[in-house]
């Protein structure tokens, strides 16, 4: 097919050439005719719901409000297909870790400032329904979570809002599923120079967290972070 088209083309050379200029101001004419937008508007439709909640605290309104319409949009199914997606991910993701490296001890990261169950902090994170497709039921149980240790962080409770009250919701978010101290890490930030972050370490381990990690290592040097003098070698020990 191809060399007939060959031999055609060299045998009628006027003729392709008569066909290359027809498409060419063909071309021409259609592209003068097109619509064309420089800055083409990328933003997904959105729909803007007002709502007066008189004397309603902001959970409140979170909670009988925001996340029955949300649900509604997008649909329970969707958050549940979504939710199941992830723990199915990560259980194959572990089945086959498991199988190169028997003895390997899996490690699941939960952010629980952008999963907080409504709404907090300085930057108003979380949600329920964050909450709902990021934390799997099974996750609640060590024997069902497919993970051996689950790792807890709040950086933005902590290292922006300040608030240990709130950054220590996360390991004790932990501690109220079905997991142990021992099972346990937290990830405390030491990225915000002057940040109490010895604190928040103090605080953690006093709830019974086997150990806490520092994040990040490159701040860790950029501050000359180190223990202060007189602490406890057991509570250095368990600062990895």
């Amino acid at each position: 097919m191809i060399n007939l088209l060959i031999r055609w083309s060299l045998a009628n050379r006027f003729g392709v050439l008569a066909i290359a200029l027809l498409l060419m101001v063909g071309g021409s004419i259609v592209a003068s005719r097109m619509p064309v937008d420089v800055f083409p508007d990328l933003t997904a439709p959105t729909v803007t719901v007002i709502v007066e909640g008189h004397s309603m605290s902001p959970l409140e309104m979170e909670t009988q409000v925001t996340f029955p319409i949300e649900t509604a949009v997008n649909g329970a199914a969707d958050a549940t297909f979504l939710r199941n997606r992830l723990r199915d991910y990560v259980g194959q993701l572990g089945s086959y870790l498991r199988a190169l490296y028997p003895d390997a001890v899996l490690e699941v990261l939960f952010p629980y400032d952008v999963n907080y169950p409504h709404p907090a902090g300085i930057h108003t994170l979380g949600g329920r329904l964050n909450h709902y497709v990021n934390f799997p039921m099974e996750w609640s149980h060590k024997s069902t979570a497919g993970f051996d240790r689950l790792k807890m962080e709040a950086l933005d409770f902590g290292a922006w809002c300040r608030d240990l009250d709130l950054a220590l919701t996360a390991p004790r978010f932990a501690l109220d599923q079905d997991w142990t101290g021992a099972d346990i890490r937290h990830l405390i930030p030491v990225f915000v120079a002057g940040y109490p972050w010895e604190k928040e370490v103090q605080r953690s381990l006093a709830l019974g967290i086997a150990a806490v990690n520092l994040w990040a290592f490159d701040h860790i040097c950029i501050f000359n972070l180190k223990p202060q003098p007189g602490r406890p070698l057991s509570t250095a020990q368990r600062v990895l």
